[in-house]
Parts: structure tokens; sequence; C-alpha cells
């Protein structure tokens, strides 16, 4: 396999000459992503990388174990009943599966993905490609210092970083870091820049930054990250905006050659890991996620185009995180960089210390946010030192979503958005307003004009919880012995009664297959339901294969509805 470079970014594969003609129902649930990739020059037999978003199966404030099944056993109808893939096909196809997000990344030729287009639970498939960190050739201005007399620190607040990891030992950072984690490689198409040298890491050590050997720009987390929460520990002079917050760093590059790449299915499994660990840690809270990373092409709305990452956003946005993202430093006038581009997005411009907007920055409607980043000191792999780009503004408010949450734990991210909006020094740039931080007005705002803007606390609703979540495959053998096994699954009603069906689609259930019970009231504790093999009927069928597809569906509100495979092989 050989790596395409386009326009900055990478994209898995190669292209021949010989192209499929996609149908317009692919064409209609397919994102363009961000580069030249096309489904009409796509060769049939080629296999290239995608994300498939699957159809929400459940709200993400429902149960969380319940969610997490769900979306497995969506993951397993693309992946097994879809595509014909078993589990161990899955390393070789470059599988990569995520825990709280309705997504499965893998590698897939025109005629799979015509499958996955025409299958109702597909919601979307966009390429998988990588991004770069937005490198060019401060707390003061912002008003992060006054935020701080105001209770505005980033106590019990903790901001992830998605770059190139951090030098977990600088001084700036003792003792922040609570978690770390290590996504990358883009499922083999890459060199992974894990330190235990696979594609997923998590733990101590997991996010250590590439060195300086590898990249110049292995600087760019720590520097990043500095900004966002780094505490100098003596004067102040150095601290990041929220110097009271927590650092979650997540190394999201992977190296192709001598230059680094973020590919979106890596961003997307550090998103989901996010929104997975995001209430793990005690009292602390993650407020913010700070991707500085982008590419090199002014993008309007790219919300259809990138769909996967849309998908990740929103989730994080709905659960208290906001997405912090850079807009990109080439200096284009109508659009920013991706994933920037996105609505739901905190898309951040540059300024200069003197409030005008700075030359490399990308500016348009896209842009909601602008903060300082031109000379902006925070740390390196040395020590300290200076930077800009829009890659150093992002974190200043980045660290402002961790500085005000902290002042207001229970402001909602379109609250802290807002207080910030309407609190900013106006800067406009080709006919564009927007706003330059302010911190501490932006606290102001938010405790006397929006109290009452919180995060309503999640309560988990009565849920149907079916177990164990496998199926069931039975053989019979055409001999005297006519005994038969059963499957035994219990129904639960977790946070409350719920009641329950058990169907098999418009045919009903099939004659071969006895079920103990297809109605009822699943409660705590738990109530068993058997399946098992009509012997009298089974014993007039031909040999073959008999597949029927068990769906418990929850009656009261529809949350563990689920489903179950039973396989019987008649030989």
């Amino acid at each position: 396999m050989r790596i395409l470079a386009v326009c900055g970014l990478v994209l898995a594969g190669s292209v021949a000459a010989e192209a499929h003609q996609p149908s317009a129902r692919l064409k209609a649930k397919f994102g363009k992503g961000i580069g030249t990739f096309s489904l009409d020059a796509a060769a049939p037999a080629t296999r290239l990388r995608y994300i498939v978003v699957l159809t929400d199966p459940a709200p993400d404030a429902a149960d969380r174990r319940d969610r997490k099944t769900r979306i497995a056993d969506g993951q397993n109808r693309v992946l097994a009943g879809i595509l014909g893939l078993r589990s161990a096909d899955e390393p070789t196809r470059k599988v990569r599966r995520y825990a709280t997000l309705p997504l499965v990344a893998l590698e897939a030729n025109p005629a799979e993905l015509e499958r996955l287009a025409a299958d109702a639970t597909v919601a979307a498939i966009q390429p998988d490609e990588a991004v770069q960190p937005l490198l060019d050739t401060s707390t003061q201005l912002t008003g992060a210092r006054a935020a701080w007399t105001l209770g505005a620190t980033g106590s019990n607040q903790a901001v992830a970083v998605l770059d190139t990891g951090v030098k977990t030992s600088h001084p700036f950072f003792a003792p922040k870091i609570i978690d770390q984690a290590c996504f990358s490689g883009g499922g083999g198409v890459a060199t992974t820049l894990c330190p235990n040298g696979q594609y997923t890491q998590t733990g101590i050590g997991a996010a250590e930054t590439c060195a300086a050997s590898v990249s110049s720009a292995c600087f760019h987390g720590t520097h990043v990250s500095g900004i966002a929460v780094g505490l100098g520990g003596k004067t102040g002079s150095r601290d990041g905006v929220a110097h009271f917050a927590r650092l979650v760093p997540v190394q999201v590059f992977s190296r192709s050659g001598n230059s680094l790449g973020a590919w979106f299915s890596d961003i997307v499994a550090a998103l989901d890991w996010v929104n997975n660990v995001r209430d793990g840690y005690d009292t602390v809270k993650i407020a913010a996620v700070n991707m500085s990373i982008g590419d090199s092409v002014a993008h309007a709305n790219c919300d259809s185009d990138l769909p996967a990452v849309k998908t990740a956003i929103d989730t994080l946005r709905a659960n208290g995180i906001a997405t912090v993202i850079a807009a990109g430093n080439n200096g284009f006038t109508t659009g920013v960089s991706a994933p920037g581009c996105i609505s739901t997005a905190i898309t951040v411009g540059a300024t200069t210390k003197k409030d005008g907007l700075a030359s490399f920055s990308n500016v348009g409607d896209m842009v909601d946010l602008y903060a300082t980043g031109v000379d902006i000191q925070s740390s390196i792999l040395s020590g300290y030192g200076k930077a800009s780009g829009t890659s150093m503004a992002a974190p200043h408010v980045a660290g402002a979503f961790a500085a005000l949450r902290s002042a207001v734990p229970g402001a909602t991210v379109d609250a802290i958005e807002a207080a910030l909006e309407n609190s900013g020094r106006a800067i406009t740039a080709s006919g564009v307003t927007a706003p330059r931080i302010r911190i501490d007005s932006a606290k102001t705002i938010l405790t006397t004009v929006s109290p009452a803007a919180t995060i309503p606390p999640v309560t988990d609703p009565a849920t149907l919880v079916v177990s164990p979540t496998d199926g069931w495959t039975v053989t019979r053998l055409t001999s005297a012995d006519y005994s038969m096994t059963a499957k035994s699954y219990t129904v639960l009603g977790a946070n409350g009664d719920v009641g329950y069906t058990i169907t098999a689609g418009g045919a009903g259930i099939p004659k071969w297959l006895k079920v103990s019970a297809t109605a009822g009231t699943a409660t705590d504790p738990a109530a068993a339901i058997t399946i098992s093999v009509n012997e009298a009927v089974a014993a007039k069928l031909n040999n073959g294969t008999y597949k029927a597809t068990l769906t418990f569906t929850n009656t009261t509100n529809n949350v563990g509805t689920t489903t179950r495979l039973v396989t019987f092989v008649r030989k």
C-alpha cells in the first residue's frame, strides 16, 4: 500500500484507472471528506479506509452500559451481517471499533460501500484522511488573570489536548496530568507513535511526546497544553489560562516518512475515549477538548463532509464538553481548515497582542471566537519558548471553558460560548465580526445574566437489559437422537419496570423455534426466557441453515431494545 499525499493531507491506498460508478444511494450517504478523493475514481478492486456512521441506537443520556451494548450490536451488524467479516478478519481490514459512538472504521472496496449504503442502519460514510499540526513559519490580554480573582481558575476541571502528546516530565504540568491516551497509526496506514508500538494505548506514559528527531513539530502538543493549563509555580508569569485545571493529553498523530498526520479514525477514537472517561476522575470533570490541527484548504460548513467527526463533537457537546479547534494558518478570508469547519465545534482565529488580526489567521463565518496567537510563550521540549498560530489561540479558549466552568460548574457549553461571545472585544475581518475573548467579563455575564443555564442532571431511564449479549447457534444431526439443547436469556428492568415483547420480523417467530414467553414485564430481579428448537418441526425440515433474528423490544420507552441472532443448522 502506498500513501497518497494530496493538498497537505494523506489518503490511504491508491487509485487505479478503472473506476466504479457509484449509485445515487451511495452518493447520498457519502461525505466527501477534505481531500480530492472521488467515488467516481475508485477502482472496483481497491480497498480504501472509511468511517461508517450508524444510525444512533440510543440517546447518549441513556444507561451507558446498554448504549455500549447496542453500539457493539450495530458494529457487529456492519462487520458480520453486511460485510461477512469474522473477528479474525478485523486486523487485516484495519477495523477500529468505538465504545460510545455509533461508528466503525474499516477498509472497504466500492462494492462493499454499495452494500453498506443500501442498509438502513448506515447513516453516512466518510473517507479516513489525515490532518496536520497547525504551525506558522496572553493571559493578561485575555482577562485570565483578572478572572482568577473571580474564582475562574480551572479548579476541578480538565482540558483534553488531542495533539502530538506532551513532555510529561515538564515542570509546567506537574502534577497536572490525570490520565493519558494514544490513538495512532490510522489502523496500520501509517507508523504509530504510541510508546507501546500498538495503535492504542491508555494510562501512564501513553501520551509521551514524540522526539524532536521524529519531527520538528513534536513540540506542538507540549506548547499547546501549557497555554491551556500550565502552572509556573512561582510568579505566575508563564501560567496557562486555567492554571489550576488538570490535563488529559492524547497523542493522535502518526508518522509517514518525515511528516506527521492525524487520521480522522484516530481523532474520533480519541474523542470517543474522552466521552467514555469523562466522569471517571472523582471531582474533576473534562470541560473542553482542544484540537490545534487542520488541513490547508478553505472550507465553509463541512458537517455533511465529515459526518463521523460531527457525530463525535455533537456527542461531547451534549455531555457538557466543548470541542475547541484552531481555524488554520493559511490567511484564507472566506473559510477555515477542517475539522474547524464543523458547525458545532468552537472554531478559533488568532489576533495580535494589540488586537489586530494575525496575518496568518483564517477568517470567515465559521470563526466563533478570537484569541491571541502571536509570539505566545509556553512550554516546549527543552524548556520554554515562543510560537505563533491559531494553534496557540485555540488553547486560550479551551482554557477559558475550564476556567469558567470552575466558577459556574453547571454552565452548559452553549452558555459559556454565549458569555464569551457577548463579552469579547469585536474583531472585524473580511466583513465578518467575531469577539476576542475576555474571560473576566464572560464570568460576570455567566453568573449574572444566565445563572439558570445549567447542565441538567442525567437520570438513567428505565431500561430493558437482555443477557447474555451473544446469539445462539445449534446444529441438529439427522439421527435417532432428537435431543436438543436450549438457550436461556434473562430480561431485566433496570432503573424501573418496563414492558417487553419478543418478535422475529413481519413473518413472526418461525415454527422451528420455540420461545417460552413472547411478552411480559421486565422487573428487577430478572426473569428467564428460554428458546429451543421445536423438534417436531425440525425433523421435517430439509438440510440447510435457518436463521431468525429475535428482537427484544422495550415497549415502555424503547431504551434497551436489542436483537439476538438464532441459527439452526439441519444436517
